[in-house]
């Protein structure tokens, strides 16, 4: 299965030019683009993840993502999760950004799971284990959010789902997923 996913450009070992040096006939084919797509973003917190930073991150983005139109949710569960992430079509949204670690990243792309025709996600880490974002390039930074909304830069991730439940990085059974449990559960009393 392959999943639309924003992923930076740094990673594929091809080199964006700064804002200032995009050539005058690529700004206007950017700006053409841009006007005739979504501007619409679902952006999406889990207020429980990492060092509980995700309403500072949904401040800075309203503040510094310029150009297009946030809906902020702040999901209470992982089935509210899911089920957000199933309505943001590419036909109305330029994108989901999720804001959270691999738990939530993981809850959305359940959500998404064998459902068609969906704005790319954007995994932005907001979490206390982000590997997701890691793999695929991605910082907690809005310029690099920015950036991947106005070029609308996203590539297919293929994922792994064993008994219907789909997973992006790791798994694991036996002595290492219950010591991850265990290691998890301490974290979170």
């Amino acid at each position: 299965y392959r999943h639309k996913i924003l992923r930076s450009l740094s990673n594929c070992g091809r080199c964006v030019a700064p804002r200032l040096q995009i050539s005058s006939a690529r700004m206007t084919q950017l700006q053409n683009q841009l006007n005739s797509s979504p501007r619409r973003v679902a952006l999406i917190a889990n207020g429980l993840a990492g060092a509980r930073q995700a309403s500072t991150w949904v401040e800075r983005a309203h503040k510094e993502l310029w150009g297009y139109d946030l809906e902020t949710y702040f999901p209470t569960s992982g089935s509210e999760l899911q089920e957000l992430c199933k309505k943001f079509s590419s036909k109305d949204y330029a994108a989901t950004i999720v804001i959270g670690g691999d738990g939530t990243q993981n809850q959305a792309i359940q959500g998404r799971w064998q459902t068609t025709d969906l704005a790319p996600l954007y995994s932005f880490p907001g979490g206390t284990a982000n590997d997701l974002a890691s793999q695929l390039g991605l910082h907690p930074s809005l310029e690099q959010a920015q950036r991947l909304l106005d070029t609308r830069q996203s590539t297919q991730i293929d994922l792994i789902s064993v008994n219907g439940t789909p997973f992006s990085t790791v798994a694991g059974i036996g002595i290492g997923a219950a010591l991850t449990q265990a290691i998890n559960d301490t974290r979170r009393s």
